[in-house]
Formats: structure tokens, sequence, C-alpha cells
């Protein structure tokens, strides 16, 4: 497979890219470096808010959200709150209301293959009323 040359989003260096999200190598190894503070960070103080993380690991309050949207932190491990103060994290926001959405479309479909059935039930009592008027006895 092979790569394509592109810039880093982090560092802006360039370096070969074979997909994934768009960062080098060094930065990749910083993040992960990052995150393992993080975690540590968390599993010594469970609950801790988002800034408190940020300030005790000097890691990047954003590194810390895209940890969470990647799913390697989950949100029962962080406190909830900084995200409500923050006018919501923008992408748990779009997905509740994504959610919601694709619900609402749901509910409408089902409720119009319930009614088309209704009236595909009405109009086969119908017919077999009609068969069993007309049948000689």
């Amino acid at each position: 497979m092979a790569g394509e040359l592109r810039n880093c989003i982090r560092c802006g260096r360039p370096f070969v890219y074979y997909g994934g999200k768009p960062i080098c190598p060094e930065c990749k190894e910083e993040l992960e470096r990052d995150f393992l503070k993080v975690y540590n960070y968390l599993r010594d103080h469970p609950r801790a808010r988002i800034k408190e993380v940020a300030e005790e690991t000097g890691v990047d309050e954003e590194d810390i959200l895209d940890f969470i949207d990647e799913g390697r932190i989950e949100t029962k491990y962080v406190s909830i709150e900084d995200l409500q103060e923050e006018e919501e994290h923008p992408i748990e926001k779009a997905s509740i209301d994504e959610v919601v959405k694709e619900i609402g479309k749901a509910k409408e479909e089902i409720e119009k293959e319930k009614q088309k059935k209704e009236v595909y039930r009405t109009y086969m009592a119908e017919v077999i009323s009609k068969k069993k008027k007309n049948k000689p006895q």
C-alpha cells in the first residue's frame, strides 16, 4: 500500500500518510504519552474535571476531549460538568441531535407502515366479504 506525502495537522512536518488521522509519527508518540498521563491521572483521581486533568497533567483540554470522542476515555471517568460548561461538547450535541432526528424519522415511517397495513386489511376484509356474499350456497 503506497502512502502519500502530507503535512501533520499538529506540527506541520511532512510525513508519509497511510490513513487515519493525518498526524506524523512523532506527534502520534507524543499523543500516546499524553494519553497515558491522562489515563494514569484519572485512575488515581476518578471523576476529575477536565480542566483539573489538563492542569495536573499538562495535556491540552482539546486533546483530552479528543480522547473522549475517540472512545479511549469514557465520560464516566471524567466529570461531565466540564462538557456542560463549555456550551456542550459539539460532537456530543451533534450526535444527540442526529439520534433524536433519526428516531423521529423512524417513528414517522413506522406510523406510515401501520396506516398502509390498516388500509390493506380493510381492503382485504371487503374483498373477502364480497366473495362470501357472491359465493353460491
